[in-house]
Parts: C-alpha cells; structure tokens; sequence
C-alpha cells in the first residue's frame, strides 16, 4: 500500500522496497501522493458545491479510503514522532493536570485546585497523538476526546486505543450543541494536521474557543509537517483542503472574530522550516527542517470581575516611552516604590477599572476614565524588567474629557475591578502591542457591564473618599490596598443615588 502511495506521488512505478532515506526523507511526498491518489479515487469533484454538507461528506469518503495507510506504522516514521511529542507538549500540561502560567486572582469560574486534565482531540484519525498524550503529558486515553467525520478512522483508533471517547461528526457542531455543564469545562483542543481542511476555520476557532476552560484552556493548532506542505495539499485539490494555514499571528488574530474566538490570546506561534523534502533551512534536526512545523497556541481569558476591587492611588512618573505615542492612548506610570509593599498581593496580570488623575486640565482632570492597567514586572522588556511589580495604566478615551498635556507628577486614583489575563512575555514589540490593544478591547465592554460600571461613581474617584469609610485622603496619601468588591459597588451605588456622575476631584 504504502509503495502504491508512493508512485502516486512521483508519477512513477511502484518500488519493490523503500527509497534510500526511508522513511524520513520521503515521508511529505508520501502522505501528499496518498492525498492526492485517494481524492481522484474518491471521485464526485463535480458535484461538489462547497456547501458545509458537501464538505464533510467529501471529506468522510476521502479519509474513509485513508484509515488504512493513517493506522500503519509507515504513518509516523521515527522523524515525524518527536514533532507530534512537541505538539502534544503545547497543550501545557504536565504530569496530567493544566495550570494556567502564574497566579489568577479570586473571581467567579476560577479553578485554584488542581484537577485532571481534559483534552479534545479534533481530526482525531485513528488517533496518532494518543500515545503522547500520555507519554509527555500524563494524560490517558480514557480522558482523550477525539472528534472526527471520518467512521473508518475512528473504528481504527478504537481498536488502537479502546476506551477513548470517540464522536463521530462535525467538530464545530458539536461543540456548538454541548450543554452548558459541558462547554467550557476542556483544558485543551488540539487541532492536528487537520485545520486547512475546515470549511470555515473561523467557526472551528470559535467553537474551540467555547469547550475550553475560560481561566486559561489552551487551543492548539498544528501540523507536524508545517505550513508549506498544507500549501501544497491545498494546491492539489482544495475540495480536500480549501486553506492553507494561517502564515502569522496577524493572520491568526484575523480569524478571531467578535463572537466566543474574541476571548482567545494567540501566546506562541511557529511557523518552521517546510521548504520540502532536502530543502529546509531551519536548524532543527536532520529531516525535521525539511518536512517543517507549525504551531499556534492559543489561552481562553475571559474578562470577569474581581471577588476584591484594588485600590490605588500614587504619583504619576516617567516610564519608558512605550505607551502614549505607540498605542494612541494615555498611559501612565505610577511610582513604584509607594505600591511595592501592597501589590505583593495582587497577581500579576491585566486588569480594568476606573481612574481619575487628580489636577489633570481641563475636562479631563474632572472626569472619570475607563483603564486598562498592567501590573507586574514588564517582562517582554528584559533590560527594563523590574524587580517588583509597578503599574503601568492605559486610559482609554472619554468623551469631551481628551488630555491636552502630559500629567506627569499628577496623581491618579484607580478602582480595578476586572480581571482581563495574566502578565506574559511576548515575543516582539509588536506582538505586546496587539495583546495591549485586545486588552483595551476586552476592558472597555467589561467596564461596560452591569455592575462593573456603576463603579465609575465609587465615591473613592469622585470625591477622594478613602475606601475604609474615612473623610477623605490627606494630600500627598498613597493608597493601595483591596476591598470587597460588593462593599465598593453598594458605596458607589448608593453615593451615585445622590451626587452627579463626574464631579471636581477632592485634590487640585
């Protein structure tokens, strides 16, 4: 069988024995010829419409005729195994539990105990990633649950790994039709060797998006042969494979859309080698560079309120030039020394709330900003990382309250009250600037909603009210401390009952 595929793929007769540098050598010519040989076979080209119907239909037949070659050992020669151990290794998990990287605060949905990990596995064929599943990660079959259109892959994988939950049909269906109890509740969906044959990789992206965990589940889209060779699939017969996959994170970040796939953060991308068979230029090891890898990991994070507001109020200082001008948006740095001994209790990570800058011109310093704030170390910067945590706001634009100066020495006073994601290193500058500005997003339709956003009548903002109840902050006071956040929303409340919503601050 395997020679068959094989003289499919060169035009040629069928050898009696493998190719010199079998199997890692040929193997991207190998799997292409059998693509190629089974979708002619499989026929009914003309009658496709390219309708969701026609699509899975297609492609049912084409890997129904697969099964076979796919639960062979000629599948996955020895170059290809360490490739499908790195993909399985991006899920995050290890020893058969997820947790997401650093502390997340108290808050509705959040997971502080460690529980075993739960994988869906789309495209699950006749279940290549299973044995790494619980070699790499701890994870067993019986915690495995593997998605695929195709019947005869998945009775193959049944009978490979009996006691894997196996659901014959659409990936994106599926998910779309799973119970509340059930949505959400994943640590990991694995989109292997199968995402440029979505019909709509948006809607496979979103519908990933709603079975993971919303405090960090991971989504995982890969192909242990790389993008180059998905492009080559795709030029032989696009009904089989209509996309090639996404060539960067822009790319990926586009699919994302404004439904359940806006909550995912693209937090690693590769894109390697895949020149061809002999012509890669990467530096991975020999015949990995030439057949390629691809990987684009994705976290769930959705913005939720705090169980306890933190409140702050400090100087403004000098940062590093990398917020107003690049963003488009204030951004202000509060000095860190005042804060240190009190942000050791908040996680470091990406919140939103209110603020105002005390004694800011004109409307602005009489308004109540939406915020965005990072507090942590800036470890995308290593030569300016800090050693403590500072804070470092990003105000979002008010109506008829623009800044017309910089306030730097001003006082700010901010409410945090949501939780957006974790602190996190970035690759690149540009990669940190389209997380910031998913961040302001995500922030300003939290603050938004009910409650979070009668808080921008916290009494705390408007009049300099200190939030233990006191008359008011002495001129020059630092604060920074946490309060419950259903004490700061009935004092908001009940102060936004009686007074307008924007009033002079306390302090000029």
């Amino acid at each position: 069988f395997r020679a068959a595929c094989r003289a499919a793929a060169t035009g040629g007769p069928a050898p009696d024995g493998p190719a010199p540098g079998d199997p890692a050598s040929d193997h991207w010519e190998v799997v292409r010829g059998l693509h190629r040989r089974l979708a002619e076979n499989v026929g009914d080209v003309e009658s496709y419409d390219g309708t969701p119907t026609a699509h899975a239909a297609r492609q049912a037949r084409v890997f129904d005729e697969a099964a076979p070659f796919f639960a062979s050992e000629d599948a996955t020669p020895a170059s290809v195994v360490p490739r499908l151990k790195r993909v399985v290794s991006e899920t995050g998990i290890r020893n058969g539990v997820y947790a997401p990287p650093g502390a997340v605060p108290d808050g509705p949905g959040i997971r502080h105990e460690p529980t075993p990990a739960a994988v869906v596995d789309v495209g699950v064929g006749t279940g290549a990633l299973l044995p790494y599943y619980a070699s790499e990660c701890g994870v067993p079959h019986a915690a495995v649950t593997g998605v695929d259109v195709s019947k005869r892959m998945l009775e193959a994988c049944e009978a490979r790994f009996p006691g894997t939950h196996l659901v014959h049909g659409d990936f994106s269906e599926w998910a779309e039709s799973l119970p509340y109890g059930r949505a959400g509740c994943y640590d990991a969906v694995v989109v292997n060797a199968c995402f440029g044959n979505m019909h709509d990789p948006a809607r496979c992206l979103a519908a990933a998006a709603r079975v993971v965990r919303p405090d960090g589940g991971r989504v995982v889209i890969s192909h242990p042969l790389g993008a180059a060779f998905v492009a080559k699939l795709r030029a032989d017969d696009p009904t089989v494979v209509p996309h090639e996959l996404p060539a960067d994170g822009e790319a990926v970040r586009a699919l994302l859309g404004d439904g359940d796939g806006r909550h995912l953060r693209l937090v690693a991308f590769a894109n390697e080698g895949g020149a061809g068979p002999g012509r890669g230029s990467g530096s991975g090891a020999e015949g990995e560079e030439a057949e390629g890898y691809y990987a684009a990991v994705l976290e769930r994070w959705v913005p939720r309120p705090l169980a306890r507001a933190i409140v702050l109020r400090a100087p403004v200082a000098h940062g590093y030039g990398r917020g107003s001008k690049q963003l488009g948006v204030p951004t202000a740095n509060l000095e860190a020394a005042p804060l240190a001994e009190g942000l050791k209790a908040v996680p470091a990570g990406v919140y939103a709330g209110w603020a105002v800058v005390e004694g800011a011109e004109g409307p602005a310093g009489r308004a109540v900003h939406r915020a965005v704030a990072n507090v942590g170390f800036a470890p995308t910067f290593e030569k300016d990382a800090h050693a403590s945590k500072i804070v470092e706001a990003h105000l979002l634009p008010t109506e008829g309250a623009p800044f017309s100066s910089d306030f730097y020495g001003k006082r700010m006073r901010l409410v945090l009250c949501g939780f957006l994601r974790p602190e996190r290193k970035f690759p690149s500058f540009p990669d940190l600037l389209a997380a910031v500005h998913q961040d302001l997003s995500m922030g300003a339709a939290l603050l938004g909603e009910h409650p979070l956003a009668s808080l921008a009548q916290d009494p705390f903002l408007l009049m300099g009210t200190a939030p233990d109840g006191g008359e008011g902050l002495l001129k020059g006071g630092t604060v920074c401390k946490q309060v419950p956040l259903e004490r700061a929303l009935e004092a908001a409340e009940l102060h936004g009952a009686y007074e307008p919503a924007r009033q002079p601050p306390l302090f000029s």
